[in-house]
């Protein structure tokens, strides 16, 4: 027998299977049945096996054969690799059944409240066993998490520069005045800029994708001043719930829980809107899990415009 002493090797799954079988029959006859395999190939596959390694895995001058010191080593770790390699396989047909996995999602806040909730208690009335993680994150940050594949799912505007990660619109968002329910302008069917200039306004900072839209659009900042700027969208909605103020925001924005209502009120001549976009990267295959939960997605945005 040769001795071979190389990283390589044609050896497979097929081959510790059989070394496995003959180890549990003590028996070539007995391993090429429960292999369905004819003798000669069992007897074979053991010859390759041992020409690979260099040594002697099964003493065949006996009977019943028995299994060398090299061969209860190889057959031990044989076990542990084929153990392994079924559970990856069981794993993997799981995660193609979307019986198992992880959906990772990073979101606008508005799109949590908007899709992502509706979405998620449609997706785990059909697949239970699935992880969801989601993120609230700016437009930057959300673009930034799909290039660097730590989400598969985004939910938000297009951000400057996307490059590689491509997007299909879910829906068109219209700005107005968002004000608590309690404050004076949430009565009226329509507000003009002087109105709410006289108000607290609490506004986005500039390295929002909001702000940023609005800034390039109108200018905003040349109808009504910011007294109050977060970068944060969560807060600033939990100040207008507060009465703090108001902010121009898009509507969809007063769908962000809290623990008080919020209005919608449309600005005379202000015509404006952002769009919202599905998310993902283009040069990397999406789990069948998260296509899933993206077709879902695409379903609710479609109910939600037909509400709008």
């Amino acid at each position: 027998m040769k001795n071979v002493y190389s990283n390589s090797t044609k050896l497979g799954i097929r081959h510790l299977r059989c070394a496995v079988s003959v180890a549990q029959n003590l028996s070539l006859t007995g391993a090429a049945q429960d292999c369905n395999v004819a003798l000669s190939a069992m007897s074979e596959t053991i010859k390759q096996i041992e020409d690979d390694v260099g040594v002697t895995l099964f003493d065949r001058s006996q009977r019943p054969l028995v299994v060398t010191e090299f061969g209860h080593y190889f057959v031990r770790d044989a076990i542990e690799v084929l153990a392994r390699f079924d559970q990856s396989i069981r794993d993997m047909r799981d995660f193609g059944g979307k019986e198992k996995g992880l959906v990772r999602i990073a979101s606008s806040p508005s799109l949590v409240s908007t899709l992502v909730i509706p979405a998620l208690e449609e997706f785990r009335a059909s697949y239970s066993n699935i992880e969801i993680s989601v993120h609230q994150e700016n437009a930057k940050n959300v673009s930034e998490q799909l290039r660097l594949g730590f989400v598969e799912i985004g939910l938000h505007e297009r951000w400057k520069n996307m490059g590689i990660l491509s997007s299909e619109l879910l829906l068109t968002d219209n700005y107005g005045l968002v004000c608590s329910a309690e404050h004076p302008l949430a009565t009226q069917s329509m507000v003009s800029f002087n109105d709410i200039a006289n108000s607290t306004v609490i506004q986005l900072s500039h390295d929002t994708a909001i702000r940023k839209h609005l800034d390039a659009d109108i200018g905003i900042s040349e109808f009504v001043r910011a007294d109050i700027e977060t970068s944060d969208a969560t807060s600033l909605i939990w100040m207008i719930s507060q009465n703090i103020g108001v902010s121009v925001l898009p509507e969809n924005a007063v769908m962000i829980p809290t623990n008080k209502n919020l209005c919608f009120v449309p600005i005379k001549g202000f015509t404006k809107n952002r769009k919202l976009y599905l998310l993902s990267h283009s040069k990397r295959i999406v789990s069948p899990a998260a296509a899933a939960f993206m077709n879902i997605v695409r379903e609710v945005a479609q109910r939600h415009s037909k509400c709008l």
